[in-house]
């Protein structure tokens, strides 16, 4: 059956325009206004491309409309380019893609060919994404308000940035977008921007024909023909090199790129996510990065919260990674001690979720009993030790105006600035500052509690 598409525009001349475009293929219907289009709107229609500026309204109250009705229609809103944050707002209300004026008759065919895409695929998403989704462990308010944008975001055609720190699963979670999308049966390319020079990164996004430079002796495809009709994630995209943004921003745009030494431009239909762990928005205020490319890339952002925000879901994590080190290592570690879990709620996790598998993973490699204990936890390497002049530190923090009586009190003295010391070392960890400290974990809590240290 021909799809249904509505098309709303105040100028005649957009309206013929889509009309010519789409006619061949699809049912189009033309409005002038969002109060006749309201008319039109009923179970039948089966996309909506409306413009953000209507005589009668605004683009964003037609979405609202449409998001409150009980059956869903995919919207694509159509914007100059002086309101693409406007666009990119009525993504993130809901629209699966926004279309910037001038437009080309291939991009208008690609945009509503995904839209209806995805929203056949919505149908039949539901039950099947938690299971697509079961390598993202969390159940912590921050966790659930991540998956709930993912399950919105991945059936969708936008582009995604998603960012957080180093280590916090942000290609675990651009693969659960593209396996819970219409395109998870192509491939999913990752590609770190930051692991290659500007000629080498621009040769591997793009490929290269053969005779392109000295030693081109054969044509190369580019990672953007090898992940066409799939998804593709700039890992560290905030160290793309300028030149290039400009030429990403063009395959964005445009949905088409030009190997190196090529003189035409290939077709290519692609998803892009993108993901960083630096402030974008500061790389746009030192001219380090083009804001037209962070808008065409920040469709719909997700943050990955780091596991010092989310400590709640550490013992799922370290279940889970105990379950997984089992099976790979052949081993059976039943528990971890509450003791244990307790020092890691404790740790700071400056390498997050990557940190926690590695402790982890040697923690049941090295343990010869079936439960984790703390003593197994880190190695000498990762415990923390005290500087070779830390008397002399712990000696000039010492109150000179304090007095001592006896032998004793200069003593007392001593021991609780040196147990302050460990302590803000190891950011309060007991355990640890009792054990660089060379103290008996016993003698070390006496000592805190006879020392009335807090």
């Amino acid at each position: 059956m021909t799809k249904k598409v509505l098309v709303i525009d105040d100028d005649t001349k957009v309206l013929r325009l889509f009309q010519r475009i789409l006619e061949k293929d699809y049912n189009v219907v033309t409005c002038s206004t969002m109060k006749e289009s309201m008319t039109v709107i009923d179970e039948s229609v089966d996309l909506v491309v409306a413009d953000l500026n209507l005589q009668d309204g605004s683009g964003l109250d037609l979405l609202a409309y449409l998001n409150s009705l009980m059956y869903y229609i995919p919207f694509i809103v159509v914007t100059g380019y002086g309101t693409i944050e406007s666009a990119v707002n009525a993504v993130k209300s809901g629209a699966v893609e926004y279309i910037i004026k001038p437009f080309s008759r291939n991009y208008i065919l690609d945009a509503i060919r995904n839209a209806i895409t995805e929203a056949e695929y919505r149908k039949n998403i539901a039950p099947e994404i938690d299971a697509n989704c079961k390598e993202i462990i969390g159940q912590s308010k921050a966790m659930k308000k991540l998956f709930n944008i993912l399950q919105r975001a991945a059936p969708s055609s936008a582009t995604i940035l998603i960012q957080g720190e180093s280590g916090t699963g942000k290609e675990l979670i651009a693969r659960a977008i593209h396996n819970n999308s219409p395109r998870h049966k192509a491939e999913f390319v990752p590609i770190n921007c930051a692991a290659f020079s500007e000629n080498l990164l621009e040769n591997e996004l793009f490929g290269h024909v053969k005779g392109a430079f000295t030693g081109a002796m054969d044509y190369k495809e580019g990672i953007f023909e090898v992940a066409n009709n799939g998804t593709l994630l700039l890992d560290e995209i905030g160290d793309m090199p300028m030149p290039l943004q400009i030429k990403l921003l063009r395959v964005l745009q445009e949905r088409e790129y030009k190997p190196v030494g090529c003189t035409k431009y290939r077709k290519v239909n692609i998803r892009v996510i993108a993901s960083t762990n630096v402030d974008l928005k500061k790389a746009i205020e030192e001219k380090k990065f083009r804001e037209d490319l962070y808008y065409r890339l920040a469709v719909i952002e997700l943050h990955v919260p780091p596991l010092r925000d989310r400590l709640e879901d550490l013992p799922l994590l370290v279940t889970h990674f105990i379950k997984k080190y089992n099976e790979k290592n052949s081993k059976n570690i039943e528990s971890i001690t509450p003791q244990a879990i307790e020092e890691l709620k404790k740790h700071n996790w400056t390498g997050n979720i990557r940190e926690l598998e590695n402790a982890i993973e040697r923690s049941v490699t090295l343990s010869t009993s079936n439960v984790i204990t703390h003593d197994v936890l880190w190695s000498k390497k990762e415990r923390p030790t005290l500087p070779n002049n830390f008397v002399e530190e712990i000696l000039s923090e010492i109150d000179t105006s304090v007095s001592a009586k006896s032998l004793k009190d200069l003593v007392d003295i001593v021991t609780k600035n040196a147990i302050l010391y460990a302590l803000k070392k190891t950011k309060g960890n007991r355990s640890q500052a009792a054990a660089i400290l060379k103290m008996g974990r016993a003698s070390f809590y006496n000592k805190i509690k006879e020392l009335d240290i807090k």
